[in-house]
């Protein structure tokens, strides 16, 4: 039976703590702000989610003439689609592997932005038809819902660590 003893030290001037196993070889790093970090980097893919979805929904309604809320699924759809590939990417990379297969994590993702999408489409339909909100203006209300529910079910559950049993 191998003995396991850790030795921590502050890196100076950082939010770093060095952690030492002291096993063959092993240094891990360990972040204090790890939360408000992939926070952060949740909110800034976020944000190109919006400019996928806003640039889409004004491309297929103003442009192409499409009912914007037929357009309005496919640009929440195709801004599912670009976040998830810059979460898995970036937000959760340290994640993946615990997580299962892109294809798993994909399809857990899509599942749980499902409530968001409806989220997000019904305030885009309430606030422009009852409210009479440009229909972009309304779509950000409805982003911001979707959102919110996005990030705290990823967290706990598209990135989640797959059980043993």
């Amino acid at each position: 039976m191998e003995i396991i003893s850790l030795q921590f030290h502050p890196v100076p001037n950082s939010t770093i703590i060095m952690v030492r196993v002291k096993t063959p070889e092993t240094i891990l790093r360990i972040s204090r702000n790890t939360g408000l970090r992939r926070l952060i980097k949740f909110f800034t893919v976020g944000a190109t989610g919006i400019v996928v979805n806003q640039g889409l929904l004004w491309l297929l309604t103003d442009i192409f003439g499409i009912y914007y809320l037929h357009s309005a699924l496919i640009s929440i759809e195709a801004s599912i689609f670009s976040n998830f590939i810059f979460n898995d990417l970036w937000t959760f990379r340290d994640m993946r592997v615990e997580a299962g297969n892109a294809f798993y994590r994909f399809l857990k993702y899509n599942l749980l932005c499902a409530v968001g999408a409806v989220l997000n489409y019904s305030i885009l339909q309430l606030l422009t038809d009852k409210v009479h909100l440009y229909y972009l203006i309304s779509n950000l209300f409805g982003i911001a819902a979707a959102a919110t529910w996005n990030y705290l079910i990823s967290l706990k559950w598209a990135w989640a660590r797959k059980s043993n049993k």
